[in-house]
């Protein structure tokens, strides 16, 4: 029971990224008539973080339950980081890409 609530608080930290994410998702489903791609490009760049955050918070949730499993992964630890990581930046790259990607260049003068 000890190692559930010590594992629902450190899980507390993750919620407003998670719901940060998850309202990114409804945003682009809901603007999706009015410029397809970019909320394309923001809904999987969004999703992106949200599986990057889970991931990595679903090792350490594995950490923490399992002391046997903490021991056989933490060789793997680069392995989830840089996993979680790439995740994060294929995402942060798609936002990026949906926020300026779609603007007219104007000329200078203007």
């Amino acid at each position: 029971m000890n190692d559930l609530v010590g594992v629902l608080w450190m899980m507390i930290g993750y919620l407003p990224a998670i719901v940060l994410y998850l309202a990114g998702i409804a945003i682009a489903v809901y603007r999706w008539r009015l410029h397809p791609e970019v909320s394309a490009f923001a809904a999987i760049g969004c999703a992106l973080h949200l599986a990057g955050t889970l991931f990595w918070s679903g090792y350490i949730v594995l950490q923490r339950l399992d002391a046997g499993a903490a021991n056989a992964m933490t060789a793997s630890i680069a392995t989830y980081s840089m996993i979680s990581r790439l995740l994060s930046l294929l995402g942060t790259g798609l936002i990026l890409t949906a926020v300026f990607g779609w603007r007219h260049r104007v000329e200078p003068g203007r």
